[in-house]
């Protein structure tokens, strides 16, 4: 009977696991990777803004995260450069996106954080997708809201000094912001998790991303038309610019 029962046990045992294993994703599809030998350069923009601002556009389930003194929120447009992407395991070439993002809370566990830790969760309104077909159609099947527009960012090094030119111009508006970084900066690994609003927690994309990360750029920015920034009411100059060089990702798409 001892026999029996000790063999019960562990198979009941096994089966939990491997139970377990089956409910939760690891990083380990990789759909979409920028490689470390070819990585991506990035500059953000952003803004402090009123959490109650954010509230209903992060969707159900999400709280604007608190970034800065008086309850205020982050919101991001971060825009990627990389001469090579991967999508689902095959070499597709060069890859620029501009994707507009806001750092949230949420009292939801995933099953993802069970195995991995999540340093940072943000959700995505809007992700605009130059030269990649492919990752357009991927963002969409996944429901994020995407669009097609012409994307510039261009790095170039002046004695210890960054300039970094970005545009982003669709057939409604046009953003253009020329910034200056210095070269100090920091080595950051992280994972995040991004959602979006459309879908909540049914879909979403995660994985490990890393980045030489210069804070505290100067730069001047310019809108003509309708665009993400004015679409958002963040008129005006952005209150934070930061440069990541050396940028590498290994991102899992759930659903």
């Amino acid at each position: 009977m001892k026999r029996k029962k000790s063999t019960f046990v562990l198979f009941a045992l096994i089966a939990t696991i491997l139970l377990l294993n089956a409910c939760i994703p690891e990083v380990k599809n990789r759909d979409f990777i920028i490689p470390k030998n070819h990585p991506a350069t990035a500059l953000t923009i952003g803004w402090y803004v009123p959490v109650e601002v954010m509230t209903e556009i992060v969707g159900p389930g999400f709280k604007p995260k608190v970034v800065h003194e008086n309850d205020m929120t982050a919101v991001m447009l971060y825009i990627v450069k990389s001469d090579e992407h991967e999508m689902d395991g095959t070499n597709s070439g060069p890859m620029k996106a501009a994707h507009l993002i806001i750092p949230v809370e949420t009292s939801v566990r995933l099953s993802t954080t069970d195995k991995i830790k999540i340093d940072n969760f943000m959700v995505c309104p809007v992700t605009i997708v130059d030269q990649g077909k492919k990752l357009g159609d991927k963002y969409n099947a996944f429901g994020f809201p995407t669009y097609s527009g012409e994307i510039t960012l261009e790095v170039k090094k002046s004695g210890e000094k960054y300039n970094v030119d970005a545009s982003i111009k669709t057939v409604n508006g046009f953003i253009e912001i020329k910034g200056m970084f210095g070269e100090k900066g920091e080595k950051q690994e992280l994972t995040s998790a991004i959602f979006t609003p459309k879908q909540g927690f049914h879909s979403y994309l995660y994985g490990k991303e890393t980045m030489y990360r210069i804070e505290n750029g100067k730069g001047n920015l310019k809108l003509d038309g309708q665009n993400i920034i004015s679409a958002m009411h963040l008129d005006g100059q952005p209150y934070f610019l930061r440069f990541d060089r050396d940028v590498s990702w290994a991102f899992d798409f759930v659903k």
